[in-house]
C-alpha cells in the first residue's frame, strides 16, 4: 500500500494474525492511517485482533481517544448533512448515524 491512501476495505484486509508491533512499525507515524484504523476498529464487523491490541496499548491509548473525539465530531457532522441533503429515513443517513453509534460506543 505504499504510495496510496489505506481505506476501510484495506483494513479489512489487514493479515488477521498482524501483531501489535507490526501496526505500529507499518502506521505508528502516519497520524491519517491511525485516524482511519481507529475509525475501521470502531465501525468494521471484524478487525485484526492485533489492532485492538494495538490501539488500547499504553503507547497508543491517548492517541486512540483523540481520534475518536475528532471522529466523532465528523461523523456528527456526515450526518447532519445526510439528514439535511436526504432526511432521516435515507439509507445514507441511516449509514452515517451506525457509524457515528460505533464511533460514540468506542469513546
Amino acid at each position: 500500500m505504499s504510495g496510496t491512501r489505506m481505506r476501510l476495505a484495506d483494513v479489512a484486509q489487514l493479515d488477521p494474525d498482524i501483531t501489535p508491533e507490526e501496526l505500529r512499525d507499518r502506521y505508528g507515524d502516519d497520524p491519517d492511517t491511525i485516524s482511519l484504523l481507529a475509525v475501521a476498529e470502531a465501525t468494521l464487523n471484524r478487525v485484526p485482533s492485533g489492532l485492538s491490541r494495538w490501539l488500547s496499548s499504553a503507547e497508543t491509548c491517548d492517541v486512540w481517544e483523540d481520534v475518536l473525539i475528532r471522529q466523532e465530531g465528523l461523523h456528527q457532522l456526515s450526518w447532519w448533512n445526510s439528514v439535511l441533503g436526504s432526511g432521516f429515513d435515507d439509507p445514507a443517513t441511516r449509514r452515517a448515524e451506525r457509524r457515528l453509534a460505533r464511533i460514540r460506543q468506542r469513546g
